[in-house]
């Protein structure tokens, strides 16, 4: 029996499809929408089309404290609550 083979060209073609950068800004808008209500209000959550990809961002100067908690303050994680409210699946075990 012969093992199946990789398409090495796939990563590299789906990476131009205009299809799947389409299918991924729609993902982020609906991250960020979820997402911006959970944030302090002086700040927003944006969406980063950076050419190779894009990224949902928080633009609070605390937002790894909102995100993750201290010691002294509970998480209050919208970046992964917008994530799961978007219908979503978030894999944190990387």
């Amino acid at each position: 029996m012969s093992r199946p083979r990789l398409d090495q060209d796939l990563a590299r073609r789906l990476a131009r499809s205009p299809k799947l950068g389409a299918a991924l800004r729609r993902a982020a808008r609906a991250v960020a929408a979820e997402a911006e209500p959970l944030t302090e209000p002086e700040h927003s959550v944006r969406v980063v089309d950076h050419g190779r990809g894009v990224r949902v961002v928080n633009t609070s100067p605390v937002a790894v404290r909102e995100e993750w908690g201290s010691a002294s303050q509970e998480p209050r994680a919208p970046l992964r609550r917008g994530v799961r409210a978007a219908g979503l699946r978030l894999d944190e075990t990387r």
